[in-house]
C-alpha cells in the first residue's frame, strides 16, 4: 500500500512586506521584515511579520509586530459581543501560535489597557521560562489595535527577563510611541479588481 511522506514546511516564507507604519528607532537598532506560515482556525495561513530588535538597559530589548490577520469573534449569534473584534484575544492566540514557542511555561495576566502612537491598544502582560533548546526566560506585553480595518499586535519583550525589571521597559514603551500609522495610503495603493479585464469580447 502507499505510505505517505513527511514534508518539513518552513514557517518563515521570506516574503518580506514591509508594515503600512513609520516608527523611530533608537540608535543600534536592527529591524528585519518576513511572512509565518502556520495553521490557523484550521486553515493553513500566512501573516507578514516585522521583527525590530536592539540594546535596552540591561540587556536586549525585541518588539515582533503581526498585522494583517484573521481576528477571532464569538460565534454565539445572541452574545453582545458577536461579531465584535477584540485584539486582546486575538494577541493570546498567536502569542503561543507565531510568536513564543508553545512548548514555554507561558503565562499571560488579565486584559489591560495600552497606547501604541498615542492611540488606545488593548493587551496583557506575558512571561515565558523553562523554555526548550537553551532560550532563555523573558517577559513583557503585547498590544494590539486595529487601524482603519487592518489588525496590528506588538509583542514587546526582553532579554534577560530581569532586564524588564529596570527602564527598558520605558525605553520600549517610547518606540511604541513613535508608531506613526499610514494605512490609508497602504490601502489605496493595493490593486483593485476590474472585471472589464476578464469579461468576454
Amino acid at each position: 500500500p502507499p505510505t505517505a511522506t513527511p514534508v518539513l514546511v518552513e514557517p518563515l516564507t521570506g516574503a518580506q512586506i514591509e508594515p503600512p507604519l513609520d516608527i523611530v528607532l533608537p540608535e543600534g537598532w536592527q529591524l528585519g521584515y518576513n511572512s509565518f506560515m502556520f495553521s490557523d482556525l484550521g486553515d493553513l495561513t500566512v501573516i507578514p511579520l516585522a521583527i525590530y530588535r536592539g540594546p535596552v538597559t540591561g540587556g536586549t530589548g525585541e518588539i515582533v509586530l503581526l498585522w494583517n490577520f484573521r481576528s477571532v469573534t464569538t460565534g454565539n449569534p445572541l452574545s453582545e459581543d458577536f461579531g465584535v473584534v477584540n485584539p486582546w484575544l486575538d494577541g493570546l492566540r498567536l502569542l503561543r501560535l507565531a510568536v513564543l514557542n508553545p512548548a514555554c511555561n507561558i503565562g499571560t495576566d488579565q486584559q489591560r489597557d495600552y497606547t501604541v502612537g498615542g492611540l488606545p491598544a488593548t493587551g496583557t502582560r506575558f512571561a515565558a521560562v523553562d523554555c526548550p533548546d537553551g532560550l532563555p526566560d523573558t517577559r513583557g506585553w503585547f498590544a494590539g489595535l486595529e487601524q482603519e480595518g487592518l489588525p496590528f499586535i506588538f509583542y514587546v519583550y526582553a532579554d534577560p527577563i530581569g532586564a524588564m525589571d529596570g527602564p527598558a521597559r520605558d525605553e520600549l514603551q517610547a518606540v511604541l510611541d513613535s508608531v506613526d500609522f499610514r494605512v490609508g495610503a497602504f490601502l489605496d495603493a493595493l490593486p483593485t479588481y476590474d472585471p472589464s479585464l476578464t469579461a468576454e469580447p
